[in-house]
């Protein structure tokens, strides 16, 4: 398995996408983050970041490679805009895939994986660096209506 984050985006993942196949092959297994910097994960939900999103995949299917895909990892702490909403995320989440689906990607092509945080740290605020995260266990999510990362799966 080979690894790659691209954070932040632009035109050259399209590129090492392409670039890939012909360096390292297609009977590798890629493990690939692109996440959505600045977005939340309802802009993401609502299509604002699609065009990159379907020029990865796009790529993914042009190129025949198989990629376990993560994006807008770490849903349940507060350090990244896409994250501290746990229905907003399983709606993101939801619409990412299936994007993946209009260019024609499978499972045989492209997996999601579902990245999570260790602990469960959502914030009070607009979730960010500098944000007061609030430690969470399941234990408490009754009493302080935190939320758990079972909460962020679709």
């Amino acid at each position: 398995m080979v690894g790659f984050i691209f954070d932040p985006r632009g035109d050259y993942v399209v590129d090492t996408l392409n670039q890939l196949s012909g360096t390292l092959g297609t009977t590798r297994i890629y493990h690939i983050t692109v996440s959505p910097n600045g977005f939340s994960a309802a802009e993401v939900a609502e299509g604002k970041f699609d065009k990159q999103y379907l020029q990865f995949f796009q790529a993914i299917k042009d190129n025949n490679l198989r990629v376990v895909f993560r994006t807008m990892h770490e849903m349940n702490g507060g350090r990244y805009p896409w994250s501290s909403h746990p229905e907003n995320f399983k709606k993101a989440r939801i619409h990412v895939r299936d994007l993946s689906r209009t260019v024609g990607l499978s499972t045989n092509n492209i997996l999601f994986d579902f990245s999570v945080n260790h602990r469960d740290m959502p914030t009070k605020q607009t979730p960010s660096q500098k944000a007061k995260l609030i430690p969470c266990q399941l234990s408490w999510k009754e009493k302080t209506g935190c939320y758990t990362f079972e909460d962020y799966y679709p």
